[in-house]
Order: structure tokens, then sequence, then C-alpha cells
């Protein structure tokens, strides 16, 4: 039993002191809530970094070969477009996240921290829906790219129609093991972070009654 749980059974058995216990517990549920919220704006932060140097590195690496090999073509013109689009929306998340955790500690209302706690849960769902999102996309495109690039080869069409099955049988299988590992990830990480935020809302929402 953690220390929240131990002064709410205390606060529970004592009604001598019901006054002092809930404040006390309100103010507990108010810093793991601030705790929380910071970690989740960390761990974002830092997805966000490592994304950023793999892309910035993959541009490096990549990016020259590909245009002295086929020129600024279409597929390369919308994969940086795609991929700025990416990292402004996960900088808005990471903002909302930012501007939350801002708001949980600078209130010291139940009802603000509840509706914050709300606010949060689903900028953290729509966070990871839009990763998920993001990866399927990223999955259809590279089966697109690499259609166009062997159309362009001149190979014969029932070469094309043999590797186009290939590609998507074997992409498809990719992307099932890859979006089970990435659900299981924000179910470890934002899960457990998420499912302590849970609690503490319904601590404030028993408290609040």
């Amino acid at each position: 039993m953690n220390e929240l749980d131990l002064l709410k059974t205390h606060w529970q058995k004592d009604n001598e002191y019901i006054k002092f216990k809930k404040e006390d517990i309100i103010t507990m549920v108010h810093k793991s809530s601030s705790s929380i919220v910071k970690w989740i704006l960390i761990i974002c932060c830092l997805e966000f970094i490592i994304w950023l140097t793999l892309f910035i590195t993959g541009l490096a690496l990549n990016f020259p070969l590909q245009f002295e090999r086929s020129g600024l073509n279409f597929f390369m013109i919308t994969s940086m477009l795609v991929d700025i689009l990416f990292y402004i929306v996960i900088i808005y998340f990471i903002y909302r996240f930012y501007v939350l955790y801002t708001q949980i500690n600078n209130t010291n209302n139940t009802k603000t921290l509840i509706q914050t706690i709300i606010e949060v849960r689903e900028n953290a769902d729509k966070y990871i829906k839009f990763n998920l999102l993001c990866f399927s996309i990223s999955v259809i495109f590279g089966i697109l790219k690499a259609l166009y690039e062997k159309y362009n080869e001149d190979q014969s069409w029932g070469e094309l129609i043999l590797f186009s099955v290939f590609l998507v049988i074997f992409m498809t299988l990719i992307w099932l093991l890859f979006r089970k590992i990435l659900k299981l990830y924000y179910r470890l990480l934002y899960g457990i972070l998420l499912k302590k935020l849970n609690k503490n809302y319904e601590e404030l929402i028993e408290l609040d009654k």
C-alpha cells in the first residue's frame, strides 16, 4: 500500500480530522498528477528528439544518393512534406502536454485539476493514435514508392505483378509486427502512467462528492 492509500485509509477511519486528512490527500494527488504529466512530457520530448535525429541522419545519408539517381521526384517531395507535417503535429502535442502540466502546477482548485487530468488523458490517447496512424501511412507510402521505382526499371508486367504481390505480403507482415510492438510499447510506458493518473482522477472524484 503506497503513501496515498495509507493516508486515505486513516482519513476514512478518523472522522475527527476529516478536513485535515482530505486536504492532505488532495495535495498528494495534486503532486502525483503533476509528476505523472511531467514524465509524459519528458518521454514525448525524448521520442521527438530520437525521431528527429533519425530523420536528419537518414536525410543526410540518403537524399544526395536518391537525388543523383532519380532527381527531385514526387515521392521525395511528398515524403519530406509528410515528415515535416508529422513533426509539426508532434510539436503541437508536446506543447499541449506542457500547457496541461503548467495548468496542473498552477491550480489549487479540485474541479480544475479533475478537468485537466481528463484533458491529459484525451491528449495522450490522441497522441498514441496519431503515431500509430503515421506508422501505417509510412508503410503504405513505402509500398507505393517501391512499386513506382520497380515500374521505372522497365520490368515486364509479369515480374511487376509478382513483385507487387510479394511486396504487399511482406510489408503487411512487417506492419502487423511493428504495430504490435508499438502498441506494447505504448501500453507499457504510457499505459502505466495513465493508469496512475486514472487512479488519481477517481480519488478526486470521490473526494469531491
